[in-house]
């Protein structure tokens, strides 16, 4: 049978689905472009914000900035965002200038390393961002010089002669004192100085003030838990330098015998050296400076080091200026050798160390002239030397011959008519005391040397604690960087 392609075409007509007419509203096509356009403005408004958001945050991070035309701008407010987030200040600080540096032979360039020469009014002002950053402030009953690598401080404190003394030590960061150690009264405590975690110092007593001045100092020692708290030795009081430390040896000056004994109170004292002018110490080795004559009759000093391993070399011999200005300070550590001519302090100078020894070169030396000023404080870390002229304090940076950068002499602090500076350096940390009208008002500065040339706000490094204590991590942020993922994808808008 045939079926007819009519008959076919009929029947699929019949079978089709019926198509709808669609009639479109013009309304309704026109509100919804509208609200695709209100859509679309939204976002390119929350887009906006977020970019003038993300920018402000960034000026107030980043400080101020430069704009041609306007100058310096800086965001309301972005001293208080950096200090809520604990970012360093460093834009805005400009490089110091180094400090002037005398030549004695005007044929020697003065850019030049060898025969460096300053004078106190050479020094140049401390830089917050490439000197030392400071990382407290504290009340003025501490004493700045005994502060060691930790950050702690050893803090003494005489009362009235019947009272006694309190002596105790104080991790930076805390409150309170590790371990107290109190005097049953009519004793003072006198000459506290330290070494890592320990502490010597003189104990006097009398019951009035002419028996404190003539009574023998008792040499003592301890640690901050006071538990081990030794009497090492009875010394004569008058002519006796302050004890020096090592970390196992101790060590002080009587007339013109040099003395040491063990920090831990085994074996009875011995001399080290006689004719000694003073004496300084490193963590292992003691330098004792001892007076002598050269072949010509002149007055010398000889500088010798003593290792706590047993070691003794010598390791320098100068001339003093005259009989009458000997070496009255000296310390060491393995980059230099620092010592002081005269108790009116003539100068001072710096020697750079070379395995051990001293530099070969005397023409590397360093030397600051004083002025006839009395010198007090003086401490030496690494190539760093700090030191107390009269009212001010000095820090002497960058003395080793190998640094590129050369020596640059800073003024740190001043004192004041009713206090006077007075100034420690332990390894990286420094600390110092600022005037007050009274004693209630002078703060102490505790700070962290910085590396030459590098400004602050460069680093996050977690700080050393003190044994038994958790580290405390330090912030140090340069300006922010925004970096933009090679994957990331905007969208646009026509």
């Amino acid at each position: 049978m045939s079926i007819d392609d009519t008959d076919v075409l009929a029947r699929l007509r019949a079978g089709a689905d019926t198509v709808e007419e669609h009639r479109f509203d013009a309304h309704e096509v026109l509100a919804g472009s509208r609200r695709a356009l209100r859509r679309r403005r939204s976002w390119q408004a929350v887009g906006a914000c977020t970019t003038a958001a993300a920018v402000a945050l960034s000026l107030a991070l980043t400080g101020p900035v430069p704009v041609p035309g306007l100058g310096d701008v800086t965001l309301p407010g972005s001293e208080q965002v950096r200090e809520l987030l604990g970012i360093t200040e460093v834009s805005g600080c400009d490089v110091p200038e180094r400090a002037v540096r005398r030549t004695p032979d005007p044929e020697v360039p003065s850019g030049s390393r060898p025969g460096v020469t300053y004078d106190l009014t050479d020094a140049r002002p401390m830089s917050p961002c490439f000197d030392i950053r400071i990382d407290d402030v504290l009340a003025g009953d501490r004493n700045p010089e005994n502060v060691n690598e930790f950050g702690a401080f050893w803090q003494a404190r005489n009362f009235g002669i019947s009272d006694g003394y309190l002596l105790g030590y104080q991790v930076f960061g805390t409150d309170g004192l590790q371990g107290e150690l109190t005097s049953t009264g009519h004793t003072r405590v006198m000459g506290l100085t330290a070494q890592g975690r320990r502490a010597a110092w003189y104990e006097v007593a009398g019951e009035t003030p002419e028996e404190l001045m003539d009574s023998p100092y008792t040499l003592r020692t301890t640690t901050p838990a006071m538990g081990d708290t030794r009497t090492l030795a009875e010394i004569p009081r008058r002519d006796t330098d302050y004890p020096t430390m090592t970390a196992g040896r101790i060590a002080w000056r009587h007339g013109t015998i040099a003395s040491v004994t063990r920090a831990d109170g085994s074996g009875q004292p011995e001399v080290l050296a006689r004719q000694a002018t003073a004496v300084g110490s490193d963590a292992d080795e003691l330098v004792v400076a001892t007076l002598g004559r050269d072949a010509d009759g002149h007055s010398t000093t000889t500088f010798t080091s003593y290792g706590d391993g047993g070691s003794v070399a010598t390791l320098l011999t100068v001339r003093n200026p005259d009989d009458d200005a000997p070496v009255s300070f000296v310390d060491i550590t393995d980059d230099v050798l620092v010592y002081v001519h005269g108790s009116d302090a003539v100068t001072l100078t710096v020697v750079p160390r070379v395995d051990g020894g001293v530099s070969p070169d005397e023409d590397e030396t360093i030397t600051v002239r004083l002025t006839d000023s009395q010198v007090s404080g003086l401490s030496a870390a690494g190539d760093a030397v700090v030191w107390s002229t009269g009212p001010v304090a000095y820090l002497l940076r960058d003395t080793a011959p190998s640094r590129a950068a050369g020596p640059d002499l800073i003024r740190v602090g001043q004192g004041g008519p009713q206090v006077l500076v007075l100034i420690g350096l332990a390894g990286d940390r420094i600390s110092w005391n600022t005037p007050g009208g009274s004693e209630a008002e002078v703060k102490v500065m505790v700070g962290t040397l910085l590396e030459s040339g590098r400004p602050a706000g460069t680093t996050t490094r977690t700080e050393q604690a003190e044994p038994g204590q958790p580290g405390r991590a330090v912030r140090h942020t340069a300006a922010p960087i925004v970096t933009v993922p090679e994957d990331a994808v905007f969208r646009t808008y026509d």
